[in-house]
């Protein structure tokens, strides 16, 4: 019985020091996370750009459909070819200009990883 409350104490103790080392794990995170954000080291703008490209298509969209429509120039022959053309080349421009502003947070992110993988060497 004694044996079994050893084991059971030393169960809790180990425990307890493994959800104290966690706890201090995250406040350095907290910290580091912190500290990168101020200088610059991180970057939180890769989510926004995808909100900037469905706001940016939905406004290349409505453009190119009121002009085919006429609701913003006289309709004509030139306003639903202009029209047209916005549609598909000003959507695909604005996809390709998104993809790019990704790219280069990728090749950030790389770039850190590869630097944090020699500093550990």
């Amino acid at each position: 019985m004694a044996e079994e409350e050893k084991k059971e104490e030393a169960k809790q103790e180990e425990e307890k020091t493994t959800s104290e080392a966690k706890a201090q794990v995250h406040a350095e995170a907290a910290e580091n996370w912190l500290a990168e954000f101020f200088l610059f080291k991180m970057f939180i703008t890769r989510p926004f750009i995808k909100i900037i490209y469905v706001i940016g298509a939905a406004a290349i969209t409505l453009l190119g459909l009121g002009s085919i429509f006429g609701l913003i120039m006289d309709f004509s022959s030139y306003s639903v070819i202009m029209g047209l053309v916005t549609l598909t080349l000003g959507n695909i421009a604005w996809r390709i200009t998104c993809e790019i502003w990704i790219v280069f947070f990728r090749m950030h992110d790389i770039v850190k990883s590869i630097d944090n993988s020699l500093k550990e060497e």
